[in-house]
């Protein structure tokens, strides 16, 4: 009763109304929906039962009506409509007329979906669609697509040009909100999962779908982890440059140690490719229990390889330590000299060596004591050797020997001859004077007889 005096108290008034649904509030979805060919509407007015018509779209874009006959109503709203067809009917046929105008079947406007979808195609649109819907009306994504990139592309108006939307299903700020509603001629494509390669010294190497947040550790661990060949070779991330056919390759530091190098919470990024190069290696030679090749490792120290290597044997403990290293680009070797004890003019003895070092631990150099000695021959030149040391390491002197009658024999440089040195021992043996010589390798202690 009330409804219908609010209507009485309007005709009364003048006032025009074309949409009973919209003074009420009822569902205005579809009223500024554009309709097209095929579409069916259905018409209705105010009081006059015998016009209710449903009216399909024909070719040409128009619909027919009882009294006032075809109205081109193509790409109006239902509005639009309402209004197009109360004007006609109040020019002559009924006073004050109230239309009301609804989209009885969706059939002109339609959606498209392609890419990574289960059935790709065309499909009809209908209110409220979104992009969560128009996906499911696809069938779904499928496994290839998961992690693709959605887009939705969107024809600008009076233009053959599409806008390009990037879509993000779980609304992260870098994206817009994942379930937009489409439009009518929207083409949503879900994009092939992006991918990412890992090569070299890992249990599975090969190409990997990229999920969301894979960083190298975890990009490391879907190739199956490493092998014990890769477990101290270099990871190197190769990454392509943008509007360029070149990769610039990135150092990795799983240990986060070393500033100059990129982390193994690096976030792994489309088509980058992934390399764990094979263990690097060192070598050591000479007087070592076990010589040969080892896996190089991180921080790796003349020590550590000499303990790699069994150690040093009883032949080389006073022999020289020399580390020979590559130069840059060439194929000749910096020879370095170790000195485990860090004596003044040698390298620092526990220094670290780097990949494809050759460390060689030299045979003990030797000297010799002949003459009036207890036990003349060859011995071990140890740290420190003199002359003194030398005659009581060959048992000292003999009845014969003479204190005042030892002679160093030296080679000298580059020449085959010898040069003596006259050496007093004299007050070394009485613990007095200056005359305890070092010894040098090869040297030959000669101590005569007391009465030549």
């Amino acid at each position: 009763m009330l409804k219908n005096l609010f209507v009485i108290v309007l005709f009364i008034t003048g006032f025009h109304i074309t949409s009973y649904a919209r003074v009420y509030g009822e569902d205005s979805t579809n009223q500024h929906y554009g309709v097209g060919v095929d579409d069916v509407l259905e018409i209705s007015v105010l009081g006059h039962d015998d016009l209710r018509t449903v009216a399909p779209i024909t070719s040409d874009g128009s619909i027919s009506f009882p009294y006032i006959g075809s109205i081109n109503v193509k790409g109006m709203s239902l509005a639009e409509i309402e209004q197009e067809i109360a004007k006609k009917l109040s020019s002559g046929y009924i006073k004050y007329p109230t239309v009301f105008v609804t989209l009885a079947e969706y059939k002109s406007n339609k959606f498209f979906v392609y890419g990574e979808v289960k059935s790709p195609g065309k499909f009809m649109f209908e209110g409220e669609m979104t992009v969560s819907k128009a996906i499911s009306e696809a069938g779904g994504i499928t496994a290839e697509g998961i992690y693709g990139i959605i887009k939705v592309k969107r024809k600008q108006k009076d233009t053959y040009k599409y806008k390009e939307i990037v879509i993000d299903l779980e609304n992260n700020e870098s994206y817009t909100n994942g379930d937009m509603p489409i439009d009518a001629d929207d083409i949503v494509i879900v994009e092939r999962n992006k991918e990412f390669f890992i090569y070299g010294e890992v249990k599975n190497p090969g190409k990997f779908t990229l999920e969301e947040n894979i960083t190298v550790v975890k990009a490391i661990s879907k190739a199956g982890g490493m092998t014990p060949n890769g477990i101290h070779g270099r990871i190197v991330l190769k990454r392509k440059q943008k509007d360029k056919n070149d990769y610039k390759e990135i150092l990795i530091d799983l240990t986060n140690k070393k500033e100059e190098r990129m982390s193994g919470d690096t976030l792994i990024q489309a088509d980058d490719i992934l390399v764990v190069e094979r263990n690097k290696e060192f070598f050591v030679y000479g007087e070592v229990r076990s010589p040969g090749k080892f896996m190089f490792e991180r921080e790796m120290t003349v020590l550590k390889a000499i303990s790699e290597a069994g150690g040093i044997t009883a032949d080389g403990i006073y022999g020289v330590i020399k580390v020979k290293r590559k130069q840059n680009g060439t194929d000749t070797y910096k020879e370095i000299v170790i000195d485990l004890k860090n004596k003044e003019g040698y390298a620092k003895g526990d220094m670290t060596i780097e990949a494809d070092d050759i460390l060689v631990v030299e045979r003990n150099k030797e000297f010799f004591v002949y003459g009036e000695v207890e036990n003349p021959g060859k011995f071990t030149l140890e740290d420190n050797m003199t002359v003194l040391k030398a005659i009581s390491i060959a048992g000292g002197l003999s009845k014969y020997g003479s204190s005042d009658k030892v002679k160093i024999l030296r080679k000298r440089q580059q020449k085959a001859a010898y040069e003596s040195i006259k050496v007093d021992v004299k007050d070394a043996l009485k613990g007095q004077g200056n005359e305890d010589v070092l010894l040098e390798a090869d040297d030959i202690v000669v101590v005569s007889e007391g009465m030549l």
